[in-house]
């Protein structure tokens, strides 16, 4: 059997590792106009989340032959839709032993907005609220039907400006009248349906290896799937800072770190009431990052009482959990490992905010790199 260095056993136990590829066909384009760009599937593998399981636009995955009206970035966009989805639904069944209806709005990669709530019109109001003109050209994915009800909010609610235009929707169903409200006159609106997201659940995160290619140094990486959920009845999990009614906040908790933990590091989300108010992705450095996700939640007319932030990895400096206090985030998600955790903690305690912990090890939500 094929080892990896220290006798680790290979992910796919090959020492030559040959991928087989179905074609299904051209796209409108790459992740720009001027590249052209194919579509494969893998052989040999059928779930019920399968792009052959879809039916885009009204044809069924494996029909398609020529994907013309379909760019690279909308398949890339569906992929972390439905990450981030599964990651919110098993992260609330874990917790709460409840599924939600799920509704996130996806640009470029990582969430734009996403709520929950007991009815599809909480979960889409609570989605666009967090974000009313962040979701101007997302594609949405909920985990419920869109009707013409559904159709409406997502196209008016929130957008006094007009009509709010949306790249596409990924649902269990989307009818007809629902497309007419959402339809774009100069470009093609995209429908994803299959009946699945309506019971999106644990069972659902990624089991297959993921596949990342380095084209310049001609490598390809195999990672194996990350299944970590958040577990509050995690022993390790540490409370630094005033511990009451802590409880009541996990739920926001929960949607935070879940979209937290599936858009590009580094990353800070603030939730509040059920929705993803912002989502500070790609920052450079732990300060930076808390100061646009500040930047966008302290937007006019958004800001929100007992709102929690989660950090997809620990502090290295008092100075985020400053920048997060002085915007009024006294409930804090984050791992520990560095060297100045002891420093952080004091912070904490002596700002009198909450800081909720697991170890960098266990819980460290790095993505998208």
């Amino acid at each position: 059997m094929h080892r990896h260095r220290n006798n680790r056993k290979s992910i796919t136990h090959q020492p030559l590792l040959n991928i087989a590829l179905r074609f299904v066909g051209f796209l409108k384009y790459g992740e720009n106009p001027r590249t052209e760009a194919e579509l494969y599937e893998r052989r040999g593998i059928d779930h019920p989340l399968s792009w052959r399981q879809w039916k885009t636009n009204g044809k069924f995955g494996r029909k398609v032959k020529e994907a013309a009206d379909i760019s690279a970035i909308a398949f890339t966009d569906l992929q972390a839709a439905l990450r981030t989805a599964i990651q919110i639904r098993a992260a609330f069944e874990l917790n709460f032993k409840n599924s939600p209806c799920v509704a996130v709005g996806v640009k470029h990669g990582n969430a734009c907005g996403a709520g929950v709530g007991d009815t599809p019109e909480q979960a889409l109001k609570r989605m666009i609220e967090g974000n009313p003109s962040g979701l101007f050209g997302a594609l949405v994915i909920a985990t419920f039907p869109i009707g013409e009800v559904e159709a409406r909010l997502l196209s008016r609610y929130k957008f006094p400006a007009g009509k709010r235009i949306i790249a596409g929707v990924a649902a269990p169903h989307v009818d007809t009248a629902a497309y007419d409200v959402l339809k774009r006159t100069s470009r093609p609106f995209l429908t994803f349906e299959n009946a699945e997201l309506a019971t999106l659940n644990r069972a659902h995160l990624p089991v297959i290896p993921s596949r990342k290619s380095l084209d310049i140094l001609d490598l390809e990486i195999i990672e194996n799937p990350d299944p970590y959920v958040l577990d509050f009845t995690d022993n390790r999990i540490r409370i630094r800072g005033p511990a009451d009614n802590l409880g009541t906040y996990y739920r926001d908790i929960a949607l935070a770190d879940a979209v937290c933990r599936t858009s590009r590091s580094n990353t800070i989300t603030i939730a509040a009431d059920g929705a993803i108010w912002a989502n500070a992705v790609g920052g450079q450095d732990r300060v930076g990052a808390c100061q646009e996700a500040l930047r966008q939640y302290c937007a006019p007319l958004r800001g929100r009482a007992g709102a929690v932030a989660v950090s997809d990895s620990f502090f290295p400096f008092i100075d985020g959990i400053d920048a997060l206090h002085r915007g009024g985030i006294y409930k804090i998600f984050a791992t520990t490992g560095s060297e100045r955790d002891e420093a952080v903690a004091a912070r904490v305690e002596k700002l009198g905010i909450t800081l909720i912990t697991l170890p960098d090890k266990v819980a460290r939500g790095f993505f998208g790199h």
